[in-house]
C-alpha cells in the first residue's frame, strides 16, 4: 500500500502536468484566438487538477 507522501507526489504531479499541458495548449492556439479568452486551457486543466 502506498503512504501518504507518494500519494501526494502523485497528485503534485497529476497537477503541474496538466496546468504544463494547459500553457502548452493555449500557445499552440494563439494565433487562433489572439487576446480572447487567454485563460480557457488554463480553467480546463485546473478542471482535471481538481
Amino acid at each position: 500500500m502506498a503512504n501518504k507522501t507518494d500519494t501526494a507526489m502523485v497528485r503534485y504531479g497529476i497537477a503541474v502536468v496538466s496546468i504544463a499541458a494547459a500553457i502548452w495548449a493555449r500557445m499552440l492556439l494563439d494565433p487562433v484566438l489572439g487576446d480572447h479568452y487567454p485563460f480557457a486551457t488554463i480553467f480546463f486543466g485546473i478542471l482535471i487538477t481538481a
